[in-house]
C-alpha cells in the first residue's frame, strides 16, 4: 500500500573510513535485521540469524556490530533518520504556513502507520521496551525528536503558549497519533476507518492547538 509521502525505510548515518562496499554490507545487514524484527519479532533477531539470512559468515556481521545492542541502536537510528529529515524539511520551509506544516506532519504520521513496516516494526519495539531499558531509552529519544518538531510548530501557530504547554501539547498530539496504530494501522481491525480517523485527527488536533491557552491547559480556569 503506497502513501503520498515518500519516506525511505532506512537511511544510513555517515561513517568515516567506511567505503562504498562497506556501506553496502551495512545496509544489507540492517535491511535484513529490519525484516526479521518485522516478520519474526525481536526475539528472533541475532547476529547469527542475520548472517544466515544474508548468506554470509557471522564474522562479516560482527565486524560492523560487535553486539546485538550496537546493531539495534544503528537500526533504529537508520529507521528514524528519514522521518527526521522529512520533518526538518517541512519545518524549515518558509513558504509553508505554520498550520499547513502541522497538517502535513499529522498526515505524514498517520499515513505512515498504514504501512506494514510501521505497524509491525515499532509495536514490536514498544512491547520490548516494557522489559528492556536499552530499547526503552532508544524509543524515548526517537519520539522526543518527533515531539520537538511538533512543539516548535505549535508555538508558531499559537505564540502565546509557554514552552511547557507547547511541549505537553506536542506529547498529546504524538500519543494520539501513535495510538491509532493499534486500530487503523496496516491490516488492523478498523483499517477501513482510516480516512475518517485521518480527517478527525487533523482537524480536531489543529483546533486544540489553536484554542489552547496556558490557563486552560493547566486547569486554572476551572
Amino acid at each position: 500500500m503506497g502513501t503520498k509521502f515518500d519516506i525511505p525505510r532506512l537511511k544510513l548515518r555517515e561513517r568515516t573510513g567506511v567505503y562504498a562496499t562497506g556501506r553496502a554490507r551495512i545496509l544489507q545487514i540492517l535491511e535484513t535485521a529490519f525484516d526479521i524484527v518485522m516478520t519474526k519479532g525481536y526475539a528472533a533477531l541475532s547476529l547469527r540469524e542475520i548472517a544466515r539470512a544474508c548468506e554470509i559468515r557471522v564474522g562479516a556481521v560482527s565486524y560492523y556490530y560487535r553486539t546485538k545492542e550496537d546493531l539495534i541502536r544503528d537500526l533504529l537510528e537508520s529507521a528514524v533518520a528519514p522521518y527526521k529529515d522529512f520533518a526538518e524539511d517541512v519545518e524549515r520551509n518558509e513558504a509553508i504556513p505554520p498550520e499547513q506544516k502541522f497538517r502535513i506532519m499529522v498526515e505524514m504520521v498517520l499515513e505512515d502507520i498504514r504501512t506494514e513496516k510501521t505497524t509491525k516494526f515499532y509495536p514490536e519495539l514498544w512491547a520490548l521496551s516494557n522489559h528492556d531499558p536499552f530499547v526503552s531509552n532508544l524509543l524515548d529519544q526517537t519520539y522526543s525528536a518527533q515531539r520537538s518538531v511538533f512543539q516548535r510548530i505549535i508555538r508558531s501557530i499559537n505564540p502565546a503558549l509557554s514552552e511547557e504547554t507547547a511541549r505537553d501539547l506536542a506529547l498529546y498530539v504524538s500519543s494520539s497519533l501513535e495510538g491509532m496504530t493499534l486500530f487503523v494501522g496496516y491490516e488492523r481491525s478498523q483499517a477501513d476507518k482510516f480516512d475518517r480517523m485521518n480527517r478527525l485527527a487533523v482537524d480536531n488536533l489543529l483546533d486544540v492547538v489553536r484554542r489552547a491557552t496556558d490557563a486552560v491547559f493547566d486547569g486554572a480556569d476551572r
